[in-house]
């Protein structure tokens, strides 16, 4: 399915498991370069092994827990820094 997300930029929280992590490779495999939010950024670096042979999107793995509001600030700041999310 081709949905025109090519080259987009998208941030999934929660990307680690679950349906964060099915949301962050559906949108890799549409064309999207993910940044993947979680606790647990071995687990979503895992997940670049999951997408299609053609996928043309990526999957990056950032830290961020949502119950600190300093990881928050870190992680908002970083993605502002690195030019946002379409």
């Amino acid at each position: 399915m081709k949905l025109g997300l090519e080259n987009k930029r998208a941030v999934v929280l929660g990307a680690s498991k679950g349906l964060g992590a099915q949301i962050a490779i559906a949108l890799a495999n549409e064309g999207c370069q993910v940044i993947g939010a979680a606790r647990s950024v071995d687990a979503i670096a895992a997940l670049a092994g999951r997408l299609d042979a053609g996928a043309t999107g990526s999957i990056s793995a950032r830290a961020l827990d949502l119950a600190d509001p300093q990881s928050v600030t870190a992680f908002i700041a970083a993605l502002v820094a690195e030019g946002g999310a379409d």
